[in-house]
């Protein structure tokens, strides 16, 4: 299984408290139809943390039965227990999804040799791929490079990570420490382009949830690039300044808040609802989304 190119982490509809399976068919339909190599279902941008177990399985079935292998299906996964992990990851894979997004435990801060061992038996609990999800600005502890290196060295369906410190240097010391097949991903909407630079093969997104044909072919370009280090990173940097309005709007809330209600502006879901403690939009903001979605010209 290869994990690369644009994956876009896919936001759950709902409607009056409930998930929305019309509009989820409507959003993974545009996503598919724009080109993006495969969907990451339940993570933070689809509101994990207020799903419960069942309706996760729900979510992953469906979207698993709606892409017919058209592109990879990558389930959100992990916990801060590990004996948890373990069972999500064996539920899950009964779903047959192309692999496994599983985060560092968060809130109890383990070690890096407590990472290890952490996931090494999440490993071990599943034949499905797992790709690392490095995200300290929510788990208060960030995964090492030698950590990755090792994980990669020990359990062979740990197959990828998407870093999201946003630190090219970061991605840089990954490669160097991971087998040449190790699928680095992006997991910064502001860097993923120069990340292709310092060894990524692609990018875990959101703001691919509202412009996916447009991360797709930056994407291409910058990955086409066979020039200079200078001409990948001068035509990196030239895309991602006409994505930064975009991406500044939607993290003028807690994501997915501002995500969800650009969706809904645009017609591809039917409410910006989501689950307390989150809330919708302050409408001081709307403005803010409504010119930046214009000026990508998505409404």
């Amino acid at each position: 299984m290869k994990f690369n190119g644009v994956m876009s982490a896919i936001v759950t509809p709902f409607s009056n408290g409930e998930i929305d399976f019309k509009s989820l068919k409507k959003h993974i339909r545009h996503q598919i139809d724009n080109g993006v190599s495969g969907l990451v279902v339940a993570g933070s941008t689809g509101e994990a943390a207020t799903l419960s177990l069942e309706e996760k399985v729900k979510v992953l079935k469906f979207v698993v039965s709606e892409v017919s292998e058209q592109v990879e299906v990558v389930m959100g996964s992990g916990t801060f227990n590990t004996k948890e992990s373990c069972e999500l990851a064996a539920i899950f894979e009964k779903e047959k999804p192309s692999g496994l997004l599983v985060v560092v435990p968060y809130y109890s801060k383990p070690p890096q040799r407590g990472q290890i061992l952490h996931f090494e038996k999440i490993a071990q609990s599943t034949k499905l791929p797992i790709i690392l999800y490095n995200v300290p600005s929510r788990t208060a502890v960030a995964m090492e490079p030698s950590t990755v290196g090792e994980l990669s060295r020990r359990c062979k369906n740990i197959v990828g990570i998407k870093e999201a410190t946003g630190d090219l240097v970061i991605i840089e010391q990954m490669k160097g420490a991971v087998p040449d097949d190790f699928q680095i991903l992006s997991g910064d909407d502001a860097t993923f382009l120069e990340a292709v630079g310092a060894g990524s093969r692609g990018v875990i997104s959101v703001v691919s949830n509202l412009a996916p044909r447009w991360c797709v072919d930056s994407f291409g370009k910058v990955k086409s690039i066979k020039k200079t280090d200078y001409d990948l990173v001068k035509l990196a940097s030239k895309l991602t300044s006409e994505l930064e309005p975009l991406i500044a709007a939607i993290y003028c809330e807690s994501n997915p808040i501002p995500v969800k209600w650009a969706l809904c502006e645009m017609g591809i879901i039917e409410s910006p609802e989501l689950r307390s403690p989150l809330t919708t939009l302050d409408p001081k903001f709307e403005n803010l989304l409504r010119s930046a979605l214009k000026k990508m010209k998505l409404l």
